[in-house]
């Protein structure tokens, strides 16, 4: 230490106590590798891309095969009753219900049937809610609800229903009011399994009509209401809890954020480059052409969801470029950021705060359904059936294969390749021009509407896209939106898993 009796000569430097080192700018933003002329071709190609792909993805099944000049799919290899209907959902949740009830002397029948008969949208739908009213009513009930329903098919025109698809709704209910008249002798067995190809469930609740409720094929149709309870109540407990953590976990990064004392990793590029715009052409427009193919080959479904896995190599394509590894997993946020473990607990923590803003976008959907139902009925329109897809149709099969590799797609590709791409690339690449708030939403309705929900379902989508936008604001890695994406598909599909499988 210096004596503080000498005097202090300002040119000595011997005692002088050391300064802090002056705060250093940030270097420069640069530009991402590409040319004017690139990033033209890349802001063309990702238009009509992104265009392309929404349209395709948001068609009906039958459209695609119209445009493609393919049949579509038999409509006798199928179920008339949509699993995931919502006739098919509350006949199967009441009937069991009912059964369990009825058995301690209180049964529900008369209370679930009104709930039942508002969901029948279409004709199918009717038929199989006038059978739901045969097991939780009487056999009247089903009578009364099957000639009403034969009446209006038969009063229909060629302009208002297919006539081969008439046919086949009016064959059934003549099937099904000869079985509840108790004139099983003209029902043969080929039209009994016709009904529970065509009913899976319904149809066979209706050819087993008259059976004691303890019979080994009636049985199956009318137990596990207890099962769905427990589980129903679980799932809803826990995601109260979740969405109450969640809104706190909201709040306090909503306060932390508007003070500033949130510290933003992500540094975006200057203006001008297009290499990362273009890993998010070329995905959707290869992406685009597997969903056609999807279509265009069904029978090879499968194999073109095998395929799919190589999109897994289109964000190395800055690679093919002339970008250097290094700086290129950067830009795209393959690093581990402030350490692994470290961005994994942030993945979930900022994902366990965006549950509720995908609660209000889940009831944000529910609200524009039940408008458009409104508005179709002031305007005399009847509900569209809902639409078909190959893939779903590999689950209705229940093809181990299948299932284990969409498992695998939702939990695995997509939270790699969609994050890599959506997140990553594109939303590098608008990040260079916009602010994080724009470039995020702008991602995240692309990200969305490349799903194949519809327009009025993607609300939770949006909500989760730009969450996982924030992830990458904040960590600049994508570990921690990857961990989030997981997180959310692993859990949805296995609560819907155990659910249908309880169900159905």
């Amino acid at each position: 230490m210096p004596d503080p009796h000498i005097p202090h000569d300002p040119q000595d430097t011997t005692h002088a106590m050391p300064q802090d080192p002056e705060p250093q700018a940030p270097p420069a933003r640069r530009a991402d590798p590409g040319t004017p002329t690139s990033r033209l071709f890349a802001v063309v190609a990702a238009i009509v891309c992104a265009a392309s792909a929404i349209l395709w993805q948001n068609m009906s099944v039958e459209t695609q095969s119209k445009l493609l000049g393919v049949a579509p799919p038999a409509v006798q290899s199928q179920a008339v009753i949509d699993p995931v209907s919502q006739v098919g959902l509350l006949g199967r949740v009441y009937i069991r219900l009912d059964t369990l009830y009825r058995d301690n002397g209180m049964p529900m029948g008369q209370m679930a049937m009104p709930y039942i008969d508002q969901s029948a949208m279409t004709h199918a739908e009717r038929i199989a809610a006038g059978i739901a009213a045969g097991r939780l009513i009487d056999a009247d009930a089903a009578i009364e609800r099957l000639e009403k329903e034969r009446e209006a098919l038969l009063a229909l025109t060629p302009d208002d229903i297919d006539e081969q698809k008439q046919a086949d709704l009016l064959l059934d209910t003549k099937h099904l009011l000869a079985l509840y008249n108790d004139q099983d002798e003209f029902v043969s067995d080929d039209a009994r399994a016709r009904l529970e190809r065509r009913y899976p469930y319904f149809g066979k609740l209706a050819v087993t009509h008259g059976l004691p409720d303890t019979d080994p094929e009636r049985a199956p149709l009318l137990s596990g209401a207890m099962a769905i309870i427990l589980v129903l109540l679980a799932i809803g407990a826990g995601a109260v809890l979740v969405f109450f953590a969640g809104s706190i976990l909201l709040l306090v990064g909503w306060l932390r954020l508007s003070s500033g004392r949130l510290r933003f990793a992500f540094r975006p590029p200057a203006p001008g480059g297009s290499v990362f715009l273009e890993i998010y052409a070329l995905f959707v427009g290869v992406f685009l052409v597997f969903s056609i193919a999807t279509t265009r080959f069904e029978t090879a479904a499968l194999y073109v969801l095998a395929i799919q896995w190589t999109l897994l190599l289109i964000p190395l394509w800055p690679l093919l470029r002339g970008m250097d590894g290094a700086s290129w997993r950067q830009a795209l946020g393959l690093h581990t950021g402030r350490g692994v473990l470290r961005e994994i607990g942030a993945g979930l923590t900022v994902y366990l705060a965006s549950v509720p803003l995908f609660f209000l976008g889940v009831l944000l959907t529910f609200v524009l359904m039940i408008l458009q139902e409104v508005v179709m009925q002031l305007m005399g329109a009847g509900a569209p059936e809902p639409p078909d897809n190959p893939i779903v149709d590999l689950v209705e099969q229940a093809n181990p294969f299948a299932l284990a590799m969409i498992f695998l797609l939702a939990c695995v590709w997509a939270p790699l390749t969609e994050e890599m791409v959506f997140r990553g690339a594109l939303y590098r690449a608008l990040r260079g021009r916009l602010r994080w708030v724009w470039a995020g939403l702008i991602s995240a309705l692309l990200f969305a509407f490349m799903h194949s929900y519809g327009p009025l379902m993607v609300s939770p989508l949006v909500a989760l896209g730009f969450m996982f936008c924030f992830m990458r604001e904040w960590r600049g890695s994508l570990i921690a939106s990857m961990t989030a994406h997981f997180t959310h598909n692993a859990t949805v599909l296995t609560i819907a898993g155990v659910v249908v499988y309880l169900i159905y």
